[in-house]
């Protein structure tokens, strides 16, 4: 499907000699004129080499990293060709043997001309880091690989389907844009302004395009994988910025609305095929598909430049809707250790029979998260008392949410001891929960997202890097779920509503609450339209409801009892006796 390079002709005479190369050792080797050139001509005759097997990636991510890994190279030599290279990286730690840019490369594999190469190079690595384990994610298509005898009860390979856009020509993708729905998402974008999509070349544009790209990137992957990769790693930017600056792998466009950031993408060039990398969209434009639309603008974009693919990479469902190909990929787990590869071959016959019962590997991998979490924030000698805690609470509780309401008409000044950010998207990255019932930073951020696709606004005050308060407005609010007792309401036309302020224990009795309420008071005022702000809190919570009550009028409150099995619901109204329970 997609041009590889030349067919290989394996060298199966003359003497296979291997050698390896760490440390200092390896980036010297790299250094020289001659193994650089036999590098390149290795990469160009491998059929299945990528853009991460070749001298710019490495090069650049070997130096860009190098106060975390030291560089490990397997060279195979037949004579004086280099027909063998395994372009590997260990941590400072020694826990850790991967491929040459880790995550950062969307396939990982070795070059090779010679099929004796990757076998004898396992057995050197075996020697070298006894016990550990390698795993290439993702195998690249096409891959020829038949484990020797010794090392086939410890290579372990899954086939993955690696999804594919076709554009050039990009039919397919002029067939999406005239869809309906997909022309009406155009539409409602150009009705908020003018709609523009570049291509980002300067290299100071580009630094200051990853800055507004970075929070949009985080927020979504800690949503949705629990991970923040540039928030955790601070030698991800200056990675990218460098591979920018020193090579002209990276593709950068960009899609905006009056100026305003909807969705951008970076992607990596990898011979006649853009792979996606880092693929950014603001949670304001979620409704309209900002990523997808970008896409397709992207496909045509690569149509007029004579690129013939986007590989989505493996890994993600929805990229398989954007999908016009597929191509058979994998992911390849080399075990070093007997007694490891026993074990893992246990854990994937669980994980097998879990997908045969339905379960999503995805939804085993949350839930083991979820356990790690909680064992993370609890002392053996806490278990049984946390969990007596956590049964009295579903057994046996109740909770009354109080609605004050404030006519905006009304002057209200509240003092303002700090400042306090409105939809600044990097502090949510900075949450770690403070309390036993708060939710997990997925949880949380999961929930972030959807309140922000739903037009909602954070309020916000980060202190020594941590989320110290938090707090949220929505815009012209007609029905409004209230979680906490699992009831909703419908509000009057022209209301706004904040909710869920929460202040961290040691910042509270400084005004912090005050502040935010007074910000989200003084932006309720500027929406058109809208007569009253309504304030939802816990009657548990006096603090804030002192604060709300020299402010706001007492409106009505939610309530929900739970004895044992059965649950109780009601709301009451100020000045009116309450309706009759709800019982469930």
């Amino acid at each position: 499907m997609r041009a590889q390079g030349n067919e290989m002709t394996p060298t199966t005479t003359g003497v296979l000699r291997l050698e390896t190369h760490r440390g200092d050792s390896a980036l010297d080797m790299i250094a020289r004129s001659e193994f650089r050139d036999a590098w390149r001509a290795l990469h160009g005759a491998c059929p299945w080499s990528t853009v991460f097997q070749d001298l710019p990636f490495s090069d650049i991510w070997y130096r860009c990293y190098r106060e975390r890994f030291a560089p490990v190279i397997v060279t195979g030599w037949t004579e004086r060709t280099l027909t063998g290279l395994f372009l590997l990286a260990v941590s400072h730690d020694g826990a850790t043997l991967c491929h040459v840019g880790t995550h950062h490369a969307e396939y990982q594999v070795w070059l090779s001309t010679d099929d004796r190469f990757v076998g004898a190079a396992l057995d050197l690595l075996a020697d070298e880091f006894p016990g550990r384990k390698l795993q290439l994610l993702f195998v690249p298509p096409g891959v020829a690989f038949t484990p020797p005898d010794r090392w086939r009860s410890r290579c372990f390979r899954r086939q993955i389907r690696a999804p594919l856009l076709k554009t050039n020509p990009a039919d397919t993708v002029r067939q999406s844009i005239r869809h309906p729905t997909t022309r009406n998402k155009f539409n409602r974008l150009a009705r908020e302004g003018k709609v523009t999509f570049e291509r980002v070349i300067d290299d100071e544009a580009f630094a200051t395009l990853l800055d507004e790209i970075i929070p949009l990137y985080d927020l979504r992957h800690g949503a949705v994988h629990d991970v923040m990769p540039f928030h955790q790693d601070d030698l991800k930017k200056p990675f990218h910025l460098a591979l920018k600056r020193e090579t002209d792998l990276l593709h950068v466009t960009v899609m905006r609305v009056d100026g305003r950031l909807i969705a951008a993408h970076v992607g990596i060039r990898s011979r006649n095929t853009i792979l996606m990398s880092v693929s950014a969209q603001s949670p304001r434009y979620g409704a309209e598909s900002a990523g997808k639309l970008m896409f397709l603008k992207l496909a045509l974009q690569l149509e007029q430049e004579g690129v013939d693919w986007i590989d989505l990479t493996p890994g993600g469902a929805f990229k398989g809707s954007r999908a016009s190909d597929f191509e058979e990929a994998g992911t390849l787990t080399i075990l070093f250790s007997v007694t490891a590869a026993r074990r893992y071959r246990d854990q994937r016959r669980l994980i097998d029979t879990a997908k045969r019962l339905g379960v999503s590997t995805d939804y085993v991998k949350s839930a083991v998260r979820a356990v790690r979490h909680t064992l993370r924030h609890l002392r053996p000698a806490d278990l049984p008392l946390s969990a007596l805690r956590r049964l009295k609470r579903a057994a046996w509780g109740g909770i009354e949410i109080r609605i004050y309401r404030l006519p905006l008409g009304k002057l209200v000044t509240l003092p303002e001891t700090v400042h306090i950010a409105r939809d600044r998207f990097e502090d949510l990255l900075c949450y770690a929960p403070a309390e036993r019932w708060q939710p997990t930073t997925e949880a949380f951020l999961q929930s972030a997202v959807s309140r922000l696709e739903k037009g909602g606004h954070c309020y916000t005050y980060v202190e020594d890097g941590l989320l110290v308060h938090y707090g949220w407005l929505v815009d012209r609010q007609e029905r409004m779920p209230i979680d906490d007792v699992h009831q909703s309401w419908t509000l009057p036309s022209g209301s706004a509503v904040a909710y869920d302020f929460y202040t961290h224990p040691r910042c509270r009795g400084r005004g912090i609450y005050s502040s935010s309420l007074g910000h989200v008071i003084r932006d309720a005022v500027t929406i058109p339209g809208c007569k009253r702000l309504y304030i939802g809190v816990r009657s548990d919570n006096a603090p804030s409801r002192r604060v709300i009550e020299k402010i706001a009028e007492y409106d009505r409150s939610y309530h929900e009892q739970r004895r044992l099995w059965t649950a109780r619901r009601w709301s009451t109204i100020a000045g009116e006796a309450g309706a009759e329970p709800n019982q469930s």
